[in-house]
């Protein structure tokens, strides 16, 4: 699976290609409740070593879609809506 920052054609906005989002690799960094995403490490040393930082990822999976880590929360997911819908 290749990783990409996808972009909508006609809104510009940045997208998800396929439902999981696992190959979403753009620059969201917020909740979709709003919060603002905390660096991944400790949480999550691959994603560090990967350059990441403290942007929405999915790299497991999860039925959630991309989400981040809150700090005092956990993990939650983030609002990026799919290309074919936004």
């Amino acid at each position: 699976m290749s990783f990409s920052k996808a972009f909508h054609r006609s809104t510009g906005r940045e997208c998800l290609e396929f439902t999981l989002g696992t190959e979403y690799m753009g620059s969201l960094s917020q909740t979709q409740s709003g919060l603002p995403c905390t660096e991944w490490f400790p949480n999550e040393q691959k994603l560090v070593l990967n350059g990441n930082g403290s942007m929405c990822r999915n790299p497991y999976q999860s039925s959630l879609g991309p989400g981040c880590y809150v700090e005092g929360i956990g993990f939650e997911a983030c609002a990026i809506p799919r290309c074919s819908l936004c």
